[in-house]
């Protein structure tokens, strides 16, 4: 738990005020860009992110931050208790449960840093300009012509937090583009529910099939990425 007010909202896990859940409720229908199945439960923008709420409740992994972040959402102060406790080592103790020397759960000491809280508040100004230039990346034309490559279509603003697309034979594309300096990124060759740790599970290859994403930056220039897309689509007009 910091001791600072002005970093404490990034590491404090406490009831989301009522005015405020009533503002993010009336936004967007995404977190990280993916769209949620039922838009009535969905909390948009708060501070620039996207949360997703079920049953007066959400979570959110912070990315592109200095470091691992998250938040939980919630109007219940129970369900509140327990994520502060958790993130905590287990501990209860009023407003500082770090400061506790009972430990009540087998928690985790998973707090924000106060200096990578600082950080993302200096992050904050320029968040709104990162969406709307990943928006503009992802707008870009050219790869939509290449029948055998498949971007994925949003409804609305999402902030594209990974640019997906599906290719037929993905191993194949990643060589070309290698080949002419352009790197590719498979997310999860092998996705977690294939791991090793989780084979008692019973899961089977493409039993998760959107486990794989490539992803696209945004300090790509418009320049680079019609480069990308040029040698994507050469690489679909020679294999077909």
């Amino acid at each position: 738990m910091p001791f600072f007010p002005q970093t404490r909202a990034f590491a404090e896990s406490r009831p989301a005020p009522e005015a405020q859940s009533d503002q993010v409720r009336r936004n967007g229908e995404y977190s990280h860009g993916a769209a949620t199945a039922r838009p009535e439960n969905a909390l948009a923008e708060y501070t620039g992110a996207k949360y997703v709420r079920e049953a007066g409740k959400g979570a959110h992994a912070v990315v592109l931050a200095p470091g691992d972040a998250g938040a939980v959402l919630t109007d219940d102060r129970e369900p509140a208790k327990t994520a502060g406790s958790l993130s905590h080592h287990g501990r209860f103790g009023g407003n500082l449960p770090a400061i506790s020397t009972t430990t009540s759960l087998p928690g985790l000491n998973s707090r924000t840093d106060d200096l990578r809280a600082a950080m993302l508040l200096t992050r904050l100004p320029r968040l709104e300009g990162t969406i709307a230039r990943r928006a503009k990346l992802a707008g870009v034309p050219g790869i939509r012509k290449l029948p055998s490559v498949r971007p994925r279509e949003v409804a609305v603003r999402g902030v594209r937090y990974v640019y997906v697309i599906e290719a037929d034979r993905r191993n194949e594309p990643a060589t070309h583009l290698a080949a002419r300096g352009i790197d590719t990124e498979v997310s999860y060759p092998r996705p977690p529910h294939l791991q090793p740790c989780f084979a008692g599970q019973g899961h089977h290859a493409r039993d998760i099939p959107n486990a794989e994403a490539a992803c696209r930056h945004p300090g790509l220039t418009e320049d680079r990425l019609r480069h990308v897309c040029r040698e994507i689509r050469a690489f679909g007009e020679a294999a077909a």
